[in-house]
């Protein structure tokens, strides 16, 4: 897969996939989910 063959399509794509893992990854870190006792 080449990234000229994505256009915008692909950089909107990786962009809302980047930013739900973010969303998940701090939701998850508020709840303390992180915490190594």
């Amino acid at each position: 897969v080449t990234f000229d063959q994505l256009g915008l399509f692909g950089l909107v794509e990786m962009v809302l996939f980047i930013g739900t893992v973010f969303v998940a990854y701090a939701y998850v870190w508020r709840r303390g989910g992180l915490e190594w006792d």
